[in-house]
Parts: structure tokens; sequence; C-alpha cells
């Protein structure tokens, strides 16, 4: 006979095992194919390859290709990096997979210093994030001691990068939250970000934003798109928004017939707001956007942001940040911990300007006035 003990803890375990099976939804996950905002030829295929294997390791079985791209045919859907919770939820009816993971080759620079940045998240059925991730390397970031061990193949470095991205995965049964690597302190004396809000940020429930196409200098035009992507997962991991999907965004614009949505204005970004369900957009700036020299070994990267968000059915702002930081800022003992690729440093920035938010005292809404002409020239007669 079984002593009472030994039973008891057989039931718990399988107790524990049911619900970390629940919790899960099953070990299988969707992990669609990277989108590639570089044009690099080979780095979508390596990435993908990378990252499967990766989740492997941790005790996730990929859908298989051809399923997955099934469904997206189905869908009409060519968008890599957001999908509706429709298809999310073909996914799991269909596939046996309630977990999604997207991800976005935001930058890979070959050369003597080469340069990767990579961004990820998984989506649950619903469309909720239930992980995020970034990862900005350079080879100077590779190198130990007296520069010894550098890592000058970009190849390679996308896959360090990918471990770097995937080291906090959840593995099956886990349950987690979307918490992002808290903000890097910069050397001491370096101002902190200018922010402004209003009482109606931070409340109770997550307010849900648009983000509006962001302006950018003419010599780099990419910037917008990373910028967008490193600030939605920011955002929505920060528990204080909710932001709406990509999907949805471009979902709307055809069913509104918006050909601009960079200049839609009054009555215009209303009835485009009532479309997705709010009224809350959150725009600005690129204002300044200098990667970091893949040919050379000591050049860091260089970063001015500009939000605002506005609330177009009251005619309020309700938050408004500036911040600006050179890589070489973050330098510590020995020349190192600078950051080398412009990616990596404008996640810093938006990270520090989440946090400096949360530490600002509220102030009443100010009146919303929409950008004119002199910030678009102010960007495009950057040199």
């Amino acid at each position: 006979m079984r002593h009472p003990l030994a039973v008891a803890l057989w039931g718990a375990a399988l107790l524990y095992a049911a619900v970390a099976a629940d919790a899960a939804g099953g070990a299988r996950l969707v992990l669609m194919r990277p989108a590639d905002a570089t044009g690099a030829a080979d780095a979508t295929a390596l990435v993908r390859e990378a990252m499967a294997a990766a989740l492997t390791a941790r005790g996730w079985e990929t859908a298989p290709g051809p399923a997955v791209e099934e469904v997206l045919q189905e869908a009409r859907l060519r968008s890599l990096d957001s999908l509706p919770a429709s298809v999310l939820e073909r996914f799991d009816s269909r596939l046996g997979s309630p977990l999604t993971v997207l991800t976005t080759i935001v930058t890979w620079l070959p050369g003597e210093n080469p340069i990767v940045a990579l961004s990820a998240r998984a989506l649950d059925r619903a469309g909720t994030t239930v992980w995020s991730g970034v990862a900005a390397l350079t080879g100077n970031d590779t190198a130990g001691l007296f520069g010894f061990g550098r890592l000058r193949d970009v190849e390679q470095l996308g896959r360090r990068a990918v471990r770097e991205l995937l080291a906090d995965f959840p593995p099956p049964g886990a349950r987690v939250k979307p918490s992002p690597a808290a903000a890097r302190r910069p050397r001491p004396g370096l101002p902190a970000p200018a922010t402004w809000r209003s009482g109606e940020l931070f409340g109770p429930e997550p307010l849900r934003i648009c983000l509006l196409p962001l302006a950018v200098p003419e010599r780099a035009p990419a910037a917008g798109h990373t910028v967008t992507v490193l600030l939605a997962r920011r955002l929505a991991a920060s528990g204080a928004f909710a932001v709406v999907e990509p999907a949805d965004f471009q979902a709307a614009l055809r069913s509104q017939r918006v050909y601009s949505p960079g200049r839609l204005r009054g009555d215009a970004l209303r009835e485009f707001g009532r479309e997705l369900g709010t009224s809350l957009f959150l725009r600005g700036a690129v204002w300044n956007w200098r990667e970091g020299n893949p040919w050379g070994l000591n050049v860091a990267a260089e970063v001015e942001l500009e939000l605002e968000l506005v609330d177009v059915e009251s005619g309020r702002i309700l938050w408004s940040a500036h911040h600006e930081r050179r890589g070489a800022q973050y330098l510590r003992t020995f020349l190192r911990g600078g950051i080398g690729s412009a990616a990596g440093l404008a996640d810093q920035l938006i990270a520090e300007m989440i946090d400096q938010t949360r530490r600002t005292p509220p102030a009443p809404p100010r009146t919303l006035r929409f950008a004119n002409a002199a910030s678009e020239e102010r960007i495009a007669s950057q040199p």
C-alpha cells in the first residue's frame, strides 16, 4: 500500500501538470516568417531558422509552414508583423497553436563592426501580447577584454542576437507578463527626458491608442517604422496602453479610403478614430537618426525623438515627451557599454521617456494644436 503522503504528492503533481498544460494551451506555436525592414537577402531565412531551433530547445513545437501559409492565404494577408484576431483564432482552432510569434528584422548591416537589431512579440488567440523582446547588437558588443573575440560576421552576430532575443521566452506552461528590460542608466549629470502629462494618463484601465506614422528625416526613411515597432512594444508592456494592431490600422485605412494617414486632421481623424474604437492618437517625429558605422570601431549612434498623445474628440493633449541621446553617453569603465545601434538607442530612449513620465506629476490637459508645416521643414532640412 502506498503511503498517504506519497499519494497526496502524486495527486498534487498531476494537478500541477494539468494546470500548467491549461496555462500553455498546448506546446505548439506559430512562428511567422520574419518581416524584413532591411532588404537583406539572406537575413529572413537565417533568423527564422535560428528562432525555430531556439524555441524547440525551450520545449516548443512550431506549426508546419505550409499549414500556416494556407491560413494566411485564405485571409488574404501579406503583412508579417501584425495579424488580426480572426487569424490568430484560426491558428489555434485549426493548427492547435494558441501562441503566435511575430518577428521584425529592424537592422542588418554587414561590415567590420556588423549591426543587427531584432524585435519580436508573442500573441495569444485574442491578440494580447504575452511576451515581447528586442535585441540590438554590434560586433563591438561581443568583444571581450582588449577587444578579443569580437564577431565580425553579420550572420554569426544575427544568431547571437536571436539567442539574446529569446533568452527570457517562457517555456510551455509558464505564465509571464510582457515586461521589457528596464532602461539602462546613462552617465550621471545628463538631463532626463522632457515630459508632461495630464491626470488622465495611467488610470485603472489601459488606454486604447493608435500610433500615427512619424515624421522622419529624408536621409533615414526607415526610422519611422523602426521607432513605431519599438514604441508599440514598450507601450503595450507598460500596462498603461492597449495599442491598436497595425493590421487593424491598415484595415481601417482601406475602409475609410485614406491614402495618406500622416495628414489626417480634424473631422477626418475623428471619423478614423471611431472606425478604430479610440479617439487617442500618438504622433511625433524622429528629429535625428544616425546609425552606428558598421565599418568603424568607435562610432556610436545618435537619436532624437518627440512624441505627443492627443485626444481628437476632446481636443486635448494628454502626454508629450522629448528626448535625445548619443550612444557614447552610456559608456562605462574601459569604454564599454556604449550603444552603437540606432535601434538599440531608440529603444533605450523610449524606455527612459516612459519611466520619466511615470515620475512626472500630472497637470491640466493642454489645448490641442496640430503640427504645422514648420515641423516638417525642420526635419527635411537636417544634414
